[in-house]
């Protein structure tokens, strides 16, 4: 079974299969204004706009970035040396957890199901990884988080980090303010700073919120907010990132960890993403997202607020389709990604395990991903060997490739064993 997103790259990467295994579009869903402004900038005469620009990034993006982050968290207090821009966010979270882990052996405390570049990353900087397993309710099918479990880990094993991904890949979960009031103390109490993935933040389905952990009262100067170009405007290729956070000894560590790979991040990448975040900041209402931007003149929706409902109702018609193959979709508040339960699809096929599931929907030309690889705690894999995960920002052709291959396999290969039995 592939151990990490490169190895899960190498095996789903193939022609004539459906893929819905890897977290990126198959269909031109990003802003067309970006594009737009890319090419402004690569017909541009404007030569800085095709050179080296500072090492913590280029001024304009820093300056919305600032703006748009304090007008999230206005009882923040952010500057320009509060943020430092990065090669992808996976670089932003690399920098952040190696400057964390000192000494090996250095625990950092992962919260499971989980992507699998955070323990990999922990890993390679010497560190280990400590999980806390989250649980599916059995009555409603939503992920538990046991905050008890987590202060007792906090407590055992004293990791120098957690990383908290809100909202959460793989499961969608969106966790509640409460819940991280409740880690917020833990985190002050035993000393653990936080590290937080919050690339997935525009796209929270309603009546669901996102709550920035930075906000929570004097957690600034002990976490980093992590954001992503990719997830924000969907151009996974354009790699870029960046790190926010109120202890700026930890932006100069990222800083001096950063230009040991990159001198900097790309200027016509940076100088394209801020024009399109200025953009959208002109152009924010009131939603899920954002309380209120006082703007009288609101000619049309946000691209994230557009895309938000765009995805929910992807969502819908995702689960409906997998219903009706005869798997159990768990609930999502957020994100492109929708985790189903195929224990008893599975026995029906004779399939031991999630993974077993997985290799043979991929014989029938379809694409997705155990749940079981997205687990820091190899030993812990087992609890989610019933369950895999499916993309679905995917085109709506794509949506009904999918639903009719289902159908006929359920009505052919499924009916058939089931038959048999």
């Amino acid at each position: 079974m592939a151990d990490n997103m490169t190895d899960l790259a190498d095996i789903f990467y193939k022609d004539n299969q459906l893929n819905f295994a890897l977290g990126q579009p198959d269909y031109p869903i990003y802003p067309k204004q970006i594009m737009q402004f890319m090419t402004e900038i690569i017909d541009s005469q404007n030569s800085r706009l095709h050179q080296y620009t500072m090492d913590q990034g280029l001024p304009r993006l820093k300056s919305i970035l600032v703006k748009l982050y304090s007008h999230l968290m206005p009882t923040v207090n952010i500057g320009d040396e509060n943020l430092f821009v990065t090669t992808g966010s996976s670089a932003a979270l690399y920098c952040s957890i190696k400057a964390q882990v000192r000494e090996p052996g250095d625990r950092v405390l992962i919260l499971d199901p989980s992507y699998p570049y955070y323990s990999r990353i922990v890993r390679s900087v010497g560190g280990l990884s400590v999980s806390v397993p989250m649980l599916v309710d059995p009555s409603t099918g939503r992920w538990l988080l046991d905050t008890d479990k987590v202060e007792r880990v906090m407590k055992s094993e004293k990791p120098c980090a957690i990383i908290i991904n809100t909202p959460h890949n793989p499961t969608g979960r969106v966790f509640s303010e409460s819940e991280l009031l409740c880690i917020a103390n833990l985190c002050k109490t035993y000393n653990v700073f936080a590290i937080c993935d919050e690339v997935y933040e525009w796209y929270v389905y309603q009546p669901n919120k996102h709550f920035r952990f930075a906000s929570i009262p004097g957690m600034f100067d002990r976490c980093v907010t992590i954001g992503s170009l990719s997830k924000w405007f969907h151009v996974t290729g354009w790699r870029l990132g960046w790190a926010l956070t109120g202890d700026t000894s930890l932006v100069n560590a990222i800083h001096e960890t950063h230009a040991c790979f990159c001198i900097s991040s790309s200027t016509p990448i940076q100088e394209a993403t801020a024009r399109m975040i200025e953009w959208e900041y002109e152009k924010l209402i009131v939603d899920h997202s954002v309380e209120k931007i006082d703007h009288a003149n609101q000619l049309s929706l946000s691209y994230w607020t557009e895309t938000c409902h765009l995805l929910s109702e992807k969502h819908e018609k995702i689960a409906k389709i997998l219903t009706d193959f005869g798997l159990k979709p768990l609930p999502v508040d957020s994100g492109y990604y929708i985790l189903a339960d195929c224990t008893e699809l599975s026995a029906k096929l004779n399939l031991q395990s999630g993974t077993a599931f997985v290799t043979w929907l991929s014989r029938q030309g379809i694409q997705c991903a155990p749940l079981a690889m997205f687990c820091a705690n190899n030993d812990d894999s087992q609890r989610y060997e019933h369950m895999v995960r499916f993309c679905f920002i995917k085109s709506d052709e794509t949506l009904r490739k999918l639903s009719e291959r289902l159908d006929f396999i359920k009505r052919t290969i499924v009916s058939q064993v089931s038959n048999i039995q």
